[in-house]
């Protein structure tokens, strides 16, 4: 749904300006005047957190995908949710199927990293993906590279990836996404072992860094050496604003030209929208829900998994945080795609079901935490959980972090912390196939993003069975069992895959992304034809 803005919620300029003074931020206000662009070429938007890397093989996601699809190509890139799903060359001038297991390239010339590193070669995607493909990079984005045989380099522009056996979503799930991006070997190679610095030593993409202030913002600058389209906005600001609520009244101060919004804005926006702004509600296919860490001694029996996943109150949550929108979760597939359940093993709202199994487990009063990542829509969810249990006897104490810290939370590789998570609220981007929502929850990814901790034998199985399998109905079923497998587990219970929720200047022409993120490369002025993800053909060397 689409929705252009009518009048305008009256907001005091006094308090209004107060509050974003205390941000940091009130500087920025231009009065009378758009910052859709400072001087008509700045596009300046917000981000929910800071980097902690723009390594694509080490990077967790959100702002830092965003901020690597400016700095690095990928071979293909994804239509705007909003159009039919497709995918066209970008890095790659051909990209062709020699056979199921054989996918030629050839490099678009003109390609070229900064820093005097010289054009991008196949060699760099070899090194690249094949980088991504070993275990011992310990890549969040391994699984989506794990079919990875080789990168055979043919010549300076043109390879072919070897795959080990048939993916038939590969250009979909792998090549466009997270762990597509292609990074200058020579650069990587020259860093100290062990070094992960948070810039990327050399880019080529239409945007430089030009600016960093760690927790606050970064700016880019369009790369002067950059062959492809050029971006419609010379400079980008991105500014750090944890908040969705803080976030819309930084809008309506015209200090940034597009935010997300939490679902409480969506509703008073719907009654009395903001003029000159559209607003963009549609159906997301994210996955959020609640991770039960099955290896913290509290929550190691399942009868006491099984009783929270009974006494948690879905559609509570959805009225009060989603206004009724959003649809409850049947599992990690949303409705629409191959594997959608029509509805859980588990009932939840059933608070009787989960003081037998309390009082069958000899518990009386539980004490558990719960980690979230500090915004409104998550405390208010993480709140109505608290007041669920908490009728059942389990006190909930809610343990908010910034992004940042949240998301090392769990990760094995940074020490032992992950022994003390017991409840964590969670939220991944969803993809365009079923394997891109399941493979985060393989046994391999347990310690990295897999939370609970849930290591199932048939569950990978299946996952690598339903990737090559070509019957519709047969993929479904998979998929269907393979949810199954992790409600039975009591390490999940599943909440909804929530909406996208926007608001953008009408001088605005978004590009967003299946994840929900921004394409900010190819953002354009309203009026203006997108900015293509394919660039011309270069005669450049």
């Amino acid at each position: 749904m689409i929705v252009p803005a009518a009048s305008a919620p009256v907001l005091s300029r006094r308090g209004l300006l107060s509050g974003l003074a205390g941000l940091g931020i009130a500087g920025t206000w231009l009065p009378g005047s758009s910052v859709l662009a400072q001087g008509d070429d700045w596009l300046h938007l917000r981000v929910r957190s800071d980097i902690g890397t723009l390594d694509p093989a080490l990077h967790r996601g959100n702002m830092e995908e965003e901020i690597i699809r400016c700095l690095h190509v990928t071979l293909n890139r994804l239509t705007d949710f909003r159009q039919p799903l497709e995918s066209s060359p970008a890095a790659a001038q051909r990209l062709e199927w020699l056979d199921p297991l054989r996918l030629l390239f050839t490099l678009r010339r003109g390609l070229v990293w900064t820093g005097d590193y010289g054009p991008v070669t196949a060699s760099d995607v070899k090194f690249s993906m094949e980088r991504i493909a070993d275990p011992a990079t310990a890549s969040p984005w391994f699984s989506y590279f794990d079919m990875l045989e080789q990168v055979e380099v043919v010549d300076d522009r043109t390879g072919i990836l070897h795959l080990k056996e048939p993916r038939p979503a590969f250009l979909l799930t792998s090549l466009p996404w997270y762990g597509g991006h292609i990074v200058c070997e020579k650069a990587v190679r020259a860093l100290p072992p062990g070094t992960h610095a948070p810039l990327p030593p050399a880019t080529c993409g239409p945007y430089m860094i030009d600016h960093w202030r760690p927790g606050q913002e970064m700016r880019l600058a369009a790369n002067p050496a950059w062959t492809g389209p050029r971006p419609a906005f010379s400079r980008i600001r991105l500014s750090v604003i944890l908040d969705d609520d803080v976030a819309i009244l930084a809008y309506q101060a015209r200090s940034l030209a597009l935010t997300n919004i939490s679902v409480n804005t969506l509703a008073l926006l719907q009654k009395r929208n903001l003029p000159a702004t559209t607003l963009i509600a549609e159906p997301g296919n994210n996955l959020m829900w609640l991770t039960l860490n099955m290896d913290n001694p509290a929550l190691a029996d399942i009868r006491i998994r099984r009783a929270i996943q009974h006494a948690i109150n879905v559609d509570d949550i959805i009225q009060a945080v989603y206004a009724g929108i959003a649809q409850p979760a049947t599992g990690i597939i949303p409705d629409g795609m191959t594997g959608h359940r029509d509805a859980n093993l588990v009932a939840g709202n059933d608070p009787d079901a989960a003081r037998r199994l309390l009082d069958a487990a000899g518990v009386e009063t539980l004490d558990l935490t719960l980690s979230i990542v500090n915004n409104t829509t998550n405390m208010t969810i993480a709140q109505i959980i608290q007041a669920h249990l908490r009728d059942v006897g389990i006190h909930v104490r809610i343990l908010p972090y910034d992004e940042g810290t949240y998301w090392t939370l769990g990760d094995q590789s940074l020490g032992a912390q992950w022994r003390d998570q017991q409840l964590v609220l969670m939220n991944f981007a969803g993809g365009v196939d079923p394997s891109d929502n399941t493979l985060w929850f393989l046994s391999a990814q347990v310690g990295a993003l897999n939370w609970s901790r849930f290591a199932d034998p048939e569950y990978d199985g299946l996952h690598q069975a339903a990737l090559v399998e070509t019957d519709p109905s047969r993929r479904d079923a998979m998929y269907r069992r393979m949810q199954d497998l992790m409600e039975l587990s009591g390490g999940f219970c599943f909440l909804t895959h929530g909406i996208i929720t926007i608001v953008h200047e009408d001088r605005l022409s978004p590009c967003i992304l299946a994840d929900g993120l921004l394409d900010l490369p190819r953002m354009a002025r309203a009026g203006q034809a997108a900015v293509p993800a394919t660039p011309p053909e270069s005669t450049a060397p």
